[in-house]
Order: structure tokens, then C-alpha cells, then sequence
């Protein structure tokens, strides 16, 4: 049964400091009162943004996933079944051959690079 009669609105209104946050991709309060102060977002209210709660998504974003647990037995059965890759760079100076960047490949099965 519902409590609510015809005429009545049900509203649900956010606090603007949040909305704020959000609209510029989580950013932090002290940054929104220095966009504020010096006037670079249009539209900006003049209030005092405060971080005064945490934000769901930013406790998310900022959580830390633990590495994965090396294995003591290999799981292929021969060689180039899987291949782990990995390419780093740029580096300041180039190599010999005038790469600024390095590719290293490791086989799984006999971990040969």
C-alpha cells in the first residue's frame, strides 16, 4: 500500500559541493576551491568545498588489488603454450640500434627469454 498521496512529490536532493565533484571527475575539494578562486569553471557556485565525507567511487578507485601468488608447478605442457610479454619505454637515451623501447618476452613453460 502506498503512503504517499496523489499530489505529493518525492525528491531526493544532493548536496551541491557533491554534484561538483562529480560533474569534474572526482576531483578534490581543495582543487575545486582553487578553480573557484581563480575562476576557471563557468557556472561554479560561490561556496566553500569541503571534504567533509568520502566519496563511494573515489574509495574504489583508490583501493589496491594484491599480485597474484606464484606458482610452484608449471601449468603447460610445451613450450610457447603461453607467452608473457611485456613492452616498457620510452627511455631518455636509445640503444644501439636506436630503440627507445624494449620488448621482453618470457616462455611459460621453460621460462626462457
Amino acid at each position: 500500500m502506498n503512503n504517499c498521496s496523489e499530489n505529493e512529490c518525492l525528491l531526493s536532493k544532493s548536496d551541491e559541493s557533491w554534484l561538483w565533484h562529480k560533474r569534474l571527475a572526482h576531483i578534490h575539494a581543495n582543487h575545486l576551491n582553487k578553480l573557484k578562486s581563480k575562476d576557471l569553471v563557468s557556472g561554479l557556485p560561490n561556496i566553500r568545498f569541503q571534504n567533509s565525507r568520502l566519496c563511494d567511487s573515489c574509495v574504489k578507485g583508490k583501493h589496491i588489488r594484491t599480485s597474484f601468488k606464484t606458482k610452484d608447478v608449471v601449468s603447460t605442457n610445451k613450450a610457447l603454450d603461453v607467452l608473457h610479454m611485456d613492452l616498457f619505454g620510452p627511455f631518455r637515451t636509445a640503444s644501439l640500434a636506436e630503440n627507445f623501447y624494449a620488448l621482453v618476452i618470457v616462455d611459460d613453460f621453460s621460462r626462457y627469454t
